[in-house]
């Protein structure tokens, strides 16, 4: 993820990141929310839970990134990865009332989908290997989408730190 990062930003927050401390309050409510996922799967609430976007960053972490981090979490709290996998897709395009265009591969659906090497019914950390990506039927090939991306990302210059590191809280 760093790498996606300009160089300017990644010097920013590869600055600031020697001088986060451990959050211990985050570990234990990390550590709940993990149990009380579980038991709210447990009690038929699968069809409820989605994935999000909203993990705590300092700017290192990216959301598309952040989605294969929250898919493993959800079973290391206990819940099977094709449960998983269903969250990130169709319950996450149905929360988002697009379900009748996204979520599934069904003819007349968008054609938006990754193929991964590796089978995340086996080892969710498998939803890591992106290799091809479509979009709206276009097929890219995931290693040089990411690096087209990479130094592409944040302030390239000084003159953009202000919003960069108000943004961030790296002040």
């Amino acid at each position: 993820e760093m790498a996606v990062l300009s160089p300017h930003a990644r010097e920013i927050v590869e600055a600031a990141l020697p001088t986060r401390r451990s959050n211990e309050q985050f570990h234990r409510i990390f550590d709940v929310k993990l149990k009380e996922i579980k038991r709210f799967y447990d009690a038929g609430g699968a069809a409820l839970i989605t994935s999000g976007t909203d993990m705590p960053s300092w700017g290192e972490f990216f959301s598309g990134f952040a989605t294969h981090r929250e898919l493993n979490a959800f079973v290391v709290a206990g819940i099977p990865p094709a449960a998983a996998l269903k969250f990130a897709t169709i319950n996450a395009a149905r929360a988002m009332g697009m379900g009748d265009k996204l979520g599934t591969i069904e003819a007349g659906k968008f054609a938006d989908l990754a193929v991964v090497r590796g089978n995340p019914l086996q080892n969710i950390q498998n939803s890591h290997n992106v290799e091809r990506v479509m979009v709206r039927g276009q097929l890219y090939d995931a290693k040089k989408l990411l690096e087209q991306a990479k130094g592409a990302m944040g302030p390239k210059t000084p003159a953009d730190d202000d919003w960069w590191k108000g943004n961030l809280r790296l002040k």
